[in-house]
């Protein structure tokens, strides 16, 4: 089963090191988290809340790989910014 931020990773089409500048945190965190190993500091929780804007159950559910894969592509769907190209294609109307 793919661990729930490797899921949250692959629909915001990120690499590791994209996802970690992102959240502001190290690679090693972002690697850790998906593959199970450790578990989420402090620094990790409020990196991945900030940027999802999400609660803290949630951001210790996706770095713990507790979030469901249902779960993982709602909370991306809620907090996603819209792409460049859907930007445009309503200025193109």
């Amino acid at each position: 089963m793919k661990h729930s931020l490797a899921i949250l990773r692959a629909l915001r089409r990120k690499t590791q090191i994209e996802l970690a500048e992102a959240l502001g945190v190290s690679v090693g965190i972002v690697r850790n988290s998906e593959e199970g190993r450790g578990r989420p500091s402090m620094k990790a929780l409020d990196a991945v809340r900030d940027y999802l804007a999400c609660s803290y159950d949630d951001a210790v559910a996706l770095l713990t790989g507790t979030l469901d894969a249902t779960a993982v592509v709602a909370l991306h769907e809620r907090t996603a910014a819209p792409d460049a190209d859907d930007r445009t294609k309503g200025d193109a109307a």
